[in-house]
């Protein structure tokens, strides 16, 4: 299987020619790997990037809250949480947060840092909560694999005009931010990471350096169902975690699973 001819396929898709290059290649390499005939491969290369990114959005939503952002006619972008509200349903997994975003993010504030770095790795539209979000870092570092994704994140940075808060891309299956984080979101990240790379959900805790990481999994299925999702990821994390990297809190809020972990 030529992994030129797949990635050339994909990158020119609507669906996800936003994707960013090095991720498209990485997953055409092992698809071709895996399968020979192109049809095969190709379908193998659409269903990861459906679970790990294409089931998280909803129609056109990456345009719909750009044209937002960039029409916002208010005082202060960082303290509407009625247009945050707007903001939030357009991304799957913050949709899942609405109606228990105030609880959440007042957890996840407590980690915060003042003054400090915040990364936040597959970020999806997170960094739009910052209206609820009790403290603020110094600096705010967002990773996605999708380029439209940076782009909406971006435009809104500059809309609140906040200096040292940017997005840029990360492919956390073969990288991890660089230099030191006094906070680590990866806010139902642990997951996709291991669903492509066995053993990559804690080899990416290993290489990140950070003092406090807080980290989530879902207790249930996109379509709602229970499948043990909580005592299976509390069993994965618990039995899997590296040495060096302690238990501070755990918590279930409404369907998802935090931990606060110390390094």
């Amino acid at each position: 299987m030529e992994v030129n001819e797949l990635v050339e396929e994909i990158a020119k898709s609507k669906k996800y020619a936003n994707l960013s290059r090095d991720i498209i290649e990485r997953v055409c390499a092992e698809s071709a790997v895996k399968y020979k005939k192109k049809k095969a491969a190709l379908s193998e290369v659409k269903k990861e990037f459906h679970i790990v990114y294409e089931s998280f959005l909803t129609p056109n939503c990456q345009n719909i809250a750009k044209e937002k952002i960039m029409g916002y006619e208010g005082e202060d972008i960082l303290a509407d949480r009625k247009f945050c509200l707007e903001l939030l349903p357009l991304h799957i997994s913050t949709k899942e947060r609405v109606g228990v975003e105030k609880e959440i993010y007042s957890f996840i504030s407590q980690c915060i840092v003042p003054d400090g770095i915040l990364s936040d790795v597959g970020c999806g539209f997170n960094p739009l909560a910052l209206p609820f979000m009790e403290k603020r870092p110094g600096r705010y570092f967002a990773y996605e694999i999708s380029r439209d994704t940076v782009d909406v994140l971006n435009v809104y940075f500059r809309k609140a005009r906040m200096d040292g808060y940017t997005a840029s891309i990360l492919d956390a299956v073969q990288g991890v931010p660089s230099g030191y984080s006094d906070l680590l979101l990866a806010l139902k990240l642990l997951p996709l990471l291991q669903q492509q790379k066995k053993g990559r959900a804690m080899e990416f805790l290993s290489e990140a350096s950070f003092g406090t990481a807080v980290v989530s999994f879902p207790t249930k299925s996109m379509a709602g169902r229970n499948k043990g999702m909580e005592a299976y990821y509390t069993a994965f994390l618990e039995d899997n975690l590296p040495e060096n990297i302690l238990i501070a809190d755990r918590r279930v809020i409404y369907n998802e699973l935090f931990y606060v972990l110390k390094k």
